[in-house]
């Protein structure tokens, strides 16, 4: 007969290849007849990803007849993954062979492959993803046999380190085509969360270090499992979570210098039910090889940008890696290899815990460089290993101050050692054209400044979906930054219909009910920032919500209006009266309309007043608005300007003066004067450099009387006198006088 499908496959990594094993045939074959099982061999094949699955590919090795192991050329190091580095699962095709057919192809899964991690590891899942790209699932058969087993997840609502991502493993449901489906945990479940392959070589005192949350009346145990390159398990720590007393996060250590020289591990985090109320989480993992002094920078935290004159903030994370409290440190900030500002720390850090410390980024206000390359390092006395004591490099760009700048700035001597500084009233920029499709807003903010929002309806916003709360759902507001995709994931594939017009977000305004749950009339104000006063044409899209094809029961009513005064709703001056009513059903599309309205010359702000009866409004969205800003500071008052020389602010006058006098200056000099704008608001912004006003004091010597002999030789080398005495007859003005320049008067 025929061979039977191969069973029980393992493999294990013999450094460069796979060794892969197999249980012995029976003597009963695939259609009940003799088979021979020394006659029988295994053929192992790559499985190449189709557009129906997996399929076979090239076939990779035979055994002998009758062996059940035999050797792959299959080298563990490398990864199937795109990008060469990232680790996964390889998996195979099997078929048993002999002379009489073959048995069915079945899949194997193999052994984590890739290269493998170096200390220190570190994985957090932090914003709810794979620190390194890469974790497996394994359960035993009772777990593997239900479709509806729970499994350990990546969480993003419980992380002990505050970065959005846990391992959790616990009962949970998902809706599936429209109903909530039970994922459940049985006694007996036994299944682990595995880590990537992790390299200890040259460790002397490896650890591993995690967060284990558990609660009171935990029906389950936790084993820390380390496998090694021969694929055996070894019980490395065990946590009976039926005693917790009290509910929360825990820090565990666990001692891997048995391991130590292995060529790699692989941590498997494995829990086992004793029952169906069961919480395990896991997070903050890290292994390391533990010294007694040792300081991390762990990471950097940069504005993407900063307008020169103004300050970032920067934010840096210091990990004690060490296994002694730490006492005193420092951090050091760094842009473009220059020291820009240091923090000390006199606090005790105990071991394993961090420290977040801010400092400040300054921008010079004449700052030439377009981008900063910002980087910190941590200071501390008697580290045992300073090569992870700097943070990661990050790119801050400039962005040059967009107020009016001088440009007409003059220096003249003003007497001796004296610098006279004239200069006129700053040079505003033309106003620009604003595209907002208001993606620079956190997704649901509900202040999106420059914008002026007004709920004039007040009432409480209503559920778009039966299963899912959208942030700021039930709260009044009038317009939100609407995001659907960071709302639910790939929502705008499953309801199309709420997709941006352009990019991730817009904003929305959601309908509304009172306080005894009655709908309300839609009552929301969006206003823009100061516009240019020139006369212009603004465009913008909207968007309605229909039920079905050809459906207008959610269009959206309202008007666009402009004022010449202030924000006030009672100065607006009404436009046009308009409707967002498209007829695509939310399944298939979204629809958008382009409006475009002329406000004339002397409007300061145009208004989109959205008035939907109640009962008729649904979600009522704006993206990708156009219009012509004022110039930035023409609103403002310049209160002050800077004086600089060479670079360096050496004084400052009110706004009012357009003078200023240096006294005691030699030398040669440039200066530059900037205008500080106050707004309104009090928020005070600088302008960039004015234009550069050259003088030369210094090497200028005034002389009145020189009663030795002296050569007289004008600027441009022509001499007027040889051993002349006195300079009498001699015109005003400045000559080479004995090799140095010199004022007569």
């Amino acid at each position: 007969d025929r061979p039977h499908n191969p069973t029980g496959i393992t493999f294990t990594d013999q450094g460069t290849t796979l060794k892969a094993f197999w249980n012995v045939f029976q003597t009963v074959g695939a259609n009940g007849g003799y088979l021979n099982p020394k006659d029988v061999s295994v053929t192992f094949y790559t499985l190449t990803k189709g557009d129906f699955g997996f399929g076979l590919g090239d076939s990779l090795t035979t055994s002998k007849p009758g062996e059940t192991s035999t050797i792959l050329p299959f080298d563990p190091n490398k990864t199937t993954m795109d990008d060469g580095k990232t680790q996964t699962l390889a998996w195979f095709g099997v078929k048993a062979n002999n002379s009489t057919g073959e048995s069915d192809c079945v899949t194997a899964r193999g052994i984590v492959v890739g290269p493998r991690i170096s200390l220190p590891f570190k994985e957090s899942m932090s914003n709810g993803q794979l620190d390194n790209g890469f974790a497996s699932l394994l359960g035993n058969e009772q777990y593997n046999s239900r479709k509806t087993a729970a499994a350990w997840r990546v969480v993003t609502d419980a992380a002990s380190d505050n970065d959005g991502g846990s391992f959790v493993w616990a009962n949970y449901t998902e809706e599936y085509a429209g109903n909530d489906v039970n994922f459940t945990i049985q006694q007996g479940d036994e299944t682990s969360v595995n880590l990537p392959k992790v390299a200890l070589a040259g460790a002397t005192n490896p650890k591993l270090f995690f967060d284990l949350y558990s609660l009171i009346g935990n029906e389950s145990t936790l084993k820390v499992l380390i496998q090694t390159p021969d694929g055996k398990d070894h019980v490395a720590a065990q946590y009976d979570l039926g005693k917790t007393t009290q509910n929360g996060w825990t820090k565990q250590s666990v001692d891997l210098a048995p391991f130590a020289k292995e060529r790699y591990i692989i941590v498997k985090f494995e829990g086992v039910a004793q029952g169906s109320k069961v919480m395990i989480g896991i997070d903050n993992i890290n292994i390391i090889n533990q010294l007694e002094r040792n300081l991390t920078a762990v990471s950097i935290e940069t504005p993407e940008n900063i307008v020169a004159g103004k300050k970032g903030q920067v934010k840096v994370v210091v990990k004690n890696q060490g296994a002694v409290d730490a006492t005193r440190y420092f951090v050091i900030l760094y842009a473009n290899g220059n020291q820009c500002d240091a923090v000390s720390r006199t606090k005790q850090l105990p071991s394993m815990a961090n420290d977040t410390i801010n400092l400040k980024l300054p921008v010079a206000i004449n700052e030439s460089a377009t981008s900063l390359q910002v980087k910190a390092m941590v200071i501390y006395d008697g580290d045992m290993l300073i090569n992870d004591n700097e943070t990661e490099t990050k790119a801050v760009s400039v962005i040059q101050s967009p107020y009016g700048r001088i440009n007409d700035l003059k220096a003249e001597m003003g007497g001796e050692h004296k610098v006279v500084l004239t200069w006129g009233q700053p040079v505003l920029p033309e106003p620009i054209r604003i595209y907002d499709g208001f993606e620079n807003y956190s997704p649901f903010a509900k202040n999106m400044s420059p914008w002026t929002q007004i709920d004039g309806d007040k009432g409480l916003t209503g559920a778009l979906q039966p299963s899912s709360t959208y942030p700021g759902q039930g709260e009044p507001f009038a317009f939100t930054a609407f995001n659907p995709n960071w709302w639910i994931e790939d929502m705008t594939n499953v309801n199309p219909g709420l997709a941006p017009h352009n990019g991730n977000q817009y904003a929305a305004a959601v309908y509304a009910l009172n306080e005894n749950q009655k709908l309300v009339e839609q009552n929301n104000w969006l206003i823009s920032p100061r516009l240019s006063g020139r006369k212009q044409e603004i465009t913008f899209y909207v968007m309605n919500v229909a039920t079905r094809p050809g459906d207008t029961k959610y269009a959206e009513s309202f008007d666009v209006l402009y004022s010449t005064e202030s924000t006030d709703t009672a100065s607006f001056v009404k436009i046009k009266s308009e409707q967002a009513d498209g007829t695509i059903a939310f399944n298939e599309g979204a629809n958008w309309k382009r409006i475009t309205i002329e406000v004339p010359e002397g409007a300061k702000y145009f208004a989109i007043h959205h008035n939907t009866p109640k009962g008729k409004a649904y979600i009522f969205g704006i993206d990708d608005i156009s219009y012509e800003q004022v110039a930035t500071g023409a609103d403002d008052d310049i209160t002050e300007y800077i004086i600089y020389r060479d670079g360096k602010k050496i004084a400052s006058v009110k706004g009012s003066q357009h003078t200023y006098t240096n006294n005691r200056v030699t030398g040669e000099h440039i200066y530059n004067v900037t205008a500080i704008y106050t707004a309104k608001t009090g928020e005070t912004n600088e302008s960039g450099f004015s234009n550069d006003a050259s003088i030369n004091t210094t090497s200028i010597e005034t002389i009145e009387n020189a009663p030795q002999t002296f050569d007289v030789t004008t600027l441009n080398g022509v001499k007027v006198r040889t051993n002349t005495k006195n300079y009498n007859d001699l015109q005003r003005g400045v000559y080479i006088i004995n090799g140095k320049k010199r004022v007569v008067k």
